[in-house]
């Protein structure tokens, strides 16, 4: 009787290793792990921005006095440069802590639209996502309805979410699903950027990162 009972456990945890994880599942997985690795991408810089120079007139400065105020606005930008990767640093650490940085993010997974990457399959079909599916993040993702979005744009406005809101697409896999294919919408953007992970370790990590500026940065 206890050889029996021994042999069920047994049975009842192997299954439980061997189960296969959900289409939704993965998506979860490949969003949890990567957004933390690229989210300072998304940072607002508008509380950094100093106040718009003045308008010069130059018959009330000589040629002297303008070069002094332009040298000075120069000054300005570059202190402002400063404050920016100072900024893009603090929250690339906090990305990585446990539930310090809160996101905003649209509710729907919206479809994909691949385009040459064949190994990957694209999805026309749209989603809703809960926010119980990226508790394993790091981040501290907070769902925002799709239509409150809607209705504001880019001036939607939320003191909770640091400035960072993320439209994201459907995540498409290839055939042994070691490897990943997402978008990331932004307001200003004609064009989403595209994110592509590949599964190292049992972690998705990035692999491709592309947001249209320039060559598509590749990780090795």
């Amino acid at each position: 009787m206890k050889n029996i009972f021994i042999i069920l456990v047994s049975f009842v945890i192997f299954s439980c290793e061997k189960k296969e994880k959900s289409y939704e599942e993965l998506e979860a997985e490949v969003l949890s792990d990567v957004l933390p690795d690229i989210i300072h991408n998304y940072t607002s810089f508008i509380h950094l921005l100093p106040p718009p120079p003045e308008a010069i007139d130059s018959s009330n400065y000589s040629i002297k006095q303008i070069r002094l105020i332009e040298k000075n606005q120069d000054s300005i930008f570059k202190a402002f440069l400063i404050r920016r990767e100072e900024y893009i640093n603090s929250i690339k650490i906090l990305a990585k802590q446990n539930k310090k940085l809160k996101i905003g993010m649209m509710n729907y997974l919206i479809s994909n639209d691949i385009e040459d990457r064949n190994e990957f399959i694209e999805l026309d079909e749209e989603r809703l996502i809960s926010e119980s599916e990226l508790l394993k993040s790091t981040l501290d993702i907070k769902l925002i309805e799709r239509d409150s979005i809607a209705a504001k744009g880019e001036f939607f406005d939320d003191s909770e979410i640091n400035g960072i809101l993320l439209g994201v697409s459907r995540v498409s896999f290839n055939k042994e699903k070691n490897m990943a294919y997402f978008e990331i919408y932004r307001f200003l953007n004609s064009k989403p950027d595209i994110v592509i992970a590949k599964k190292v370790n049992n972690k998705w990590v990035l692999r491709e990162y592309d947001n249209g500026f320039g060559l598509p940065l590749v990780f090795p």
